[in-house]
């Protein structure tokens, strides 16, 4: 069907396209008045793995009373290609659940390529047996709106994820139809020109087992709209023990873990360039060729730098960084970066400063590249500012830090630590262990060094390790030290590896990672 509003916008279509931008500008306080939305129209999608032919389940967003659309990763096989034959949507409306039959699935033609799964392309429909009575579907992004975004600041987007728990091999999947739905704000959402697709880097937006096709959406005047999918998290889960009691302890332990700060990067597929990369298959008069061809340019990392977009500059130039050999780039990356910096792109001038301390691509600078992080005020910038101060100490001469430094540097520490990086953590353990910059403790060492650890610092895990063993702020548990000392040591950290060949290889490197195999917990 055609949509003559697009090849001549009308006044009640600039209007709507201003409040919409009017709505992306606001901060997230609109959103925390507004109540929450009705979110039926995200539903769970039952069906058959294709490999194994265990029952499993994923998130899908109806979009009219008889399509829903997903990722097609929650139903295609990254592995054999295979794709789910028949699948049953699930959704619970006027207090009643029902079950609907798909009659047709549409997998994005370019979802798997020749270089694997491509998050832009991560979309599907699904086409029911018969309609969806009662229930409000989400509207669609359009091609329009979607331009009206991007034009946007990254931290003027906030949106909220929805999804259900992603289910495996469940024997009885008629009953978790009715675990909540998540419901978690998110901010800071950045499309990714280089890729055309949306990123998020956050510590307080987990998904855990909700990632596996939860939806991104905002919400308007009553009416929830589609910006697109989560595709890939990392990390998705984090590594987590729960030992056997030791059978010769006459008081079992009960190991617990605190609850952890993670930092995670989401890949999001957007919904309207997956859905113009439909080939040969329209959902609406909204996505025709010409308004996606439209959509294309405007959204394209040329048209983007030629605007001089420092968003789109800075991936630019981080994607030249990625290179094998980047002495032919090094004066494009920094004019780049130095462009983006000059429009005010905060995280341009953490990258560059990090790019003056490492002295690789360009000079070392170490005196520009501290204005520069001061300025900046980011949780990376202040973790660099620390690892620049501790670059004149070892590890082991902590202590000999001077009471001019040591007061700085925990507030460094402690800010990239809560904002969920690792090395942050690991080195705020650092802190509470000798007492730099903080009154000694060993028990909150343990909980700073369980944070990293449950995230793959190997630093961390062996001292998370040599803690249990000793009975450091914890008591002494050796089966549950020497677990996390093989994990470490499995991640080629020198000092586990020391320690376990001194333990007479009591306890082999290569068990590591398969007699103890990680007991993973969801991110939720």
């Amino acid at each position: 069907m055609k949509n003559n509003n697009l090849a001549k916008p009308s006044r009640k279509r600039w209007l709507f396209l201003l409040s919409f931008i009017s709505l992306f500008t606001i901060q997230s306080s609109y959103f925390a008045s507004e109540a929450k939305p009705d979110l039926t129209p995200v539903v769970r999608i039952n069906l058959t793995n294709p490999d194994d032919g265990l029952p499993a389940t994923c998130t899908g967003v109806l979009i009219s009373s008889t399509r829903v659309a997903t990722v097609a990763s929650c139903l295609v096989s990254e592995e054999t290609y295979k794709q789910v034959g028949q699948v049953n949507v699930c959704v619970r409306a006027a207090g009643a659940r029902n079950c609907y039959q798909s009659k047709r699935i549409i997998s994005h033609s370019k979802y798997l390529g020749a270089e694997g799964v491509n998050a832009s392309h991560n979309l599907a429909y699904i086409d029911l047996s018969q309609a969806i009575k009662n229930v409000k579907p989400v509207k669609e992004l359009t091609p329009a709106d979607f331009e009206a975004l991007l034009k946007l600041e990254p931290d003027a987007l906030t949106a909220h994820w929805s999804g259900y728990r992603a289910v495996y091999a469940e024997s009885n999947l008629s009953r978790v139809i009715d675990i909540d739905k998540a419901y978690i704000p998110v901010s800071g959402i950045e499309f990714d020109y280089v890729n055309q697709r949306f990123q998020l880097d956050s510590v307080d937006s987990m998904l855990g087992r909700f990632y596996e096709g939860a939806a991104l959406l905002v919400q308007h005047q009553g009416s929830l709209y589609l910006l697109g999918f989560s595709s890939t998290m990392r990390p998705d889960k984090y590594v987590l023990y729960y030992p056997e009691v030791n059978p010769c302890d006459e008081d079992p332990i009960i190991v617990r873990y605190p609850k952890p700060i993670i930092r995670s990067n989401t890949q999001i597929a957007a919904y309207p360039v997956a859905a113009c990369g439909m080939t040969g298959y329209q959902l609406s008069g909204t996505y025709t060729n010409l308004s996606c061809k439209r959509m294309s340019r405007s959204t394209s990392l040329k048209k983007a730098l030629a605007q001089n977009n420092p968003v789109a500059m800075r991936q630019k130039a981080q994607s030249l960084l990625k290179q094998d050999d980047t002495t032919d780039s090094v004066i494009e990356i920094y004019q780049l970066l130095h462009g983006a910096i000059e429009s005010g792109e905060t995280d341009s001038s953490v990258e560059l400063a990090r790019l003056l301390i490492e002295g690789e691509v360009f000079p070392r600078d170490i005196s520009t590249a501290t204005d520069m992080l001061t300025s900046s005020n980011t949780p990376e910038a202040h973790l660099l500012l620390a690892k620049q101060q501790l670059r004149a100490y070892v590890d082991q001469d902590m202590r000999s830090i001077n009471s001019e430094v040591d007061t700085a540097l925990f507030k460094h520490l402690e800010i990239a630590a809560q904002a969920g990086y690792s090395e942050a953590q690991y080195y705020l353990g650092r802190l509470y262990q000798f007492g730099v910059g903080v009154e000694e403790s060993s028990r909150t060492a343990y909980k700073w060094y369980a944070f990293a650890a449950m995230q793959g610092e190997p630093r961390a895990q062996f001292q998370l390790g040599t803690m249990w063993v000793d009975g450091r702020g914890v008591r002494s548990y050796p089966q549950v030290g020497h677990y996390w000392i093989r994990q470490a040591a499995a991640r080629g950290y020198a000092k586990a590896q020391n320690y376990l060949a001194l333990n007479k290889g009591q306890h082999r490197i290569d068990d590591a990672l398969n007699e103890y195999e990680f007991e993973y917990s969801d991110t939720d």
